[in-house]
């Protein structure tokens, strides 16, 4: 262990201790916080230990640890579409409400395939 300040290695037993740990928890695909229930570590103490280990340079900041672990792909995203002026003001013939607030119009009856489809994979399990 050498001296604080000196410009030299500074870590020291403690932090190789949470080093250690944060190596087991980043290898893992728990959450820090469950990581940190499941080894009985408080919590607090385990990002401390983090901000301490970035600071140290011994750790990477959070930017470089997002780019380390495999990222299931996300979920597709929608975008809202804004129609004409004309078509807005046409009458609804059909209207779909979605759980979520959306709603899906169309001026015209949609084809009844294209209904089922969509309703089947809006719809939930049952």
């Amino acid at each position: 262990m050498t001296e604080r300040g000196t410009g030299r290695d500074e870590r020291t037993e403690r932090d190789r201790f949470w080093l250690r740990h944060l190596e087991r928890q980043a290898a893992g695909e728990e959450t820090a916080k469950a990581y940190a229930a499941r080894e009985k570590l408080s919590i607090h103490a385990l990002y401390q230990a983090r901000k301490r280990l970035v600071a140290l340079g011994a750790w990477p900041a959070a930017t470089a640890r997002r780019r380390l672990r495999t990222q299931a792909p996300s979920a597709p995203r929608f975008t809202r579409l804004t129609l004409p002026a004309p078509a807005l003001t046409a009458a609804v013939a059909c209207r779909l409400r979605l759980a979520s607030g959306v709603v899906v119009e169309w001026s015209a009856p949609p084809p009844v395939e294209l209904l089922a489809g969509l309703v089947a994979r809006i719809a939930p399990p049952r």
